[in-house]
């Protein structure tokens, strides 16, 4: 007899968080991107940022890794939305000199 096939787990991406490096709650942005844009297979997100013990700043340089991988032609625009905001904000931190950062509004 074969295997009943698992519900597939379907992630609601809420609250919408600010891609601003410089806010609190930038790490949990972080977590959600990853696991809304980067492809993961299994019944844990956290495979989409390394692994489940994975600190705040691990599971930031991974975002920003996969943001710098993607930036290539064929990746959904999703992803392109996403380098160009870490662009812009990256481009606003360099302008300030101050380490600042910042997102761009919608």
């Amino acid at each position: 007899m074969a295997k009943p096939i698992a519900k597939p787990i379907v992630p609601i991406f809420a609250p919408k968080l600010s891609c601003d490096s410089e806010l609190p709650t930038y790490r949990e942005y972080c977590r959600l991107a990853l696991v809304r844009y980067k492809p993961w297979v299994g019944n844990s997100q956290s495979v989409a940022y390394g692994r489940a013990d994975a600190s705040d700043v691990e599971v930031a340089k991974t975002w920003e890794s996969f943001l710098i991988e993607c930036d290539v032609d064929n990746v959904p625009d999703a992803i392109h939305r996403q380098i160009r905001k870490y662009r812009a904000q990256k481009r606003r931190e360099i302008s300030n000199n101050d380490g600042g950062g910042g997102c761009p509004r919608r």
